[in-house]
């Protein structure tokens, strides 16, 4: 007896728990995609922040750089003395600037924009892939500028520093000494336009071609405007000397008639 009810009561148990399987299996469906909606919303708030703190850790840079004195970082002068500075950034900027300065010369100034690219994909919510090409081609792409700024402007000072820094001046010299002025100059600017191809995926072919289309486009109204002007000159000159071989056509009958 007491068998048969635990037998009824285990086949009533399970009967309820094949009734609450697909209760539960349905509720963990509909639970799915709220959850992925709210990690999707989680993940987009993360970006932003992060894209936020980066565009203005690139800003502060850009600033920094721009608005650079020398004095602000001498061990004698206004700012040693009274710990106050001319740059946007205060005395931390100022130091960084100087660091960055020295080290890359006028190609310190490429740093905050390649910084702020991934900030906009952050803020604009595009994944940020970091290939191989762009882990190369970025540092390469800075470098060979910074000895690109120091051939073009002959080792000249730029906000106190040399025009390409320090790793600018050794790489360039090590170049030219090499292959020579000329030499030096093609390879650097075949560098920098291979790796602005490898990391933006922008073909400077077509952006020449782009660019090329308006002054095309110019230079064709421009020759069409010139020949009109000639046809019309020629045809108004062609008109009067016909009028004036007429009129001396007819003086020249006249004289014979009164003969």
């Amino acid at each position: 007896m007491a068998a048969s009810k635990a037998e009824t009561m285990g086949g009533a148990g399970r009967k309820r728990a094949g009734r609450a399987a697909p209760k539960r299996v349905e509720a963990r469906l509909e639970e799915a995609p709220r959850r992925r909606a709210e990690d999707r919303e989680a993940d987009a708030l993360r970006n932003e922040v992060l894209g936020i703190g980066v565009l203005a850790a690139s800003l502060c840079l850009l600033l920094a750089l721009a608005s650079f004195h020398l004095d602000d970082v001498a061990a004698e002068g206004l700012a040693a003395e009274t710990g106050q500075t001319r740059n946007l950034i205060g005395p931390v900027g100022a130091s960084v600037a100087n660091v960055l300065l020295s080290i890359f010369g006028v190609a310190a100034f490429l740093l905050p924009v390649t910084l702020a690219l991934p900030g906009l994909c952050f803020v604009m919510g595009r994944k940020v892939r970091v290939a191989v090409a762009d882990a190369i081609g970025y540092p390469a792409m800075v470098l060979f500028c910074a000895m690109a700024g120091h051939l073009l402007m002959h080792g000249a000072l730029v906000l106190g520093h040399d025009a390409g820094g320090l790793i600018g001046t050794y790489g360039a010299e090590i170049l030219r000494a090499l292959f020579g002025r000329t030499g030096a100059y093609i390879l650097i600017y075949a560098v920098i336009a291979l790796t602005f191809v490898l990391t933006t995926r922008v073909s400077i072919v077509r952006l020449a071609g782009r660019a090329a289309r308006p002054m095309a486009r110019s230079a064709q109204s421009a020759r069409s405007g010139v020949q009109q002007g000639a046809g019309s000159l020629w045809g108004r000159t062609r008109g009067r000397l016909g009028a004036w071989r007429s009129a001396r056509g007819a003086a020249r009958a006249v004289a014979r008639a009164e003969r």
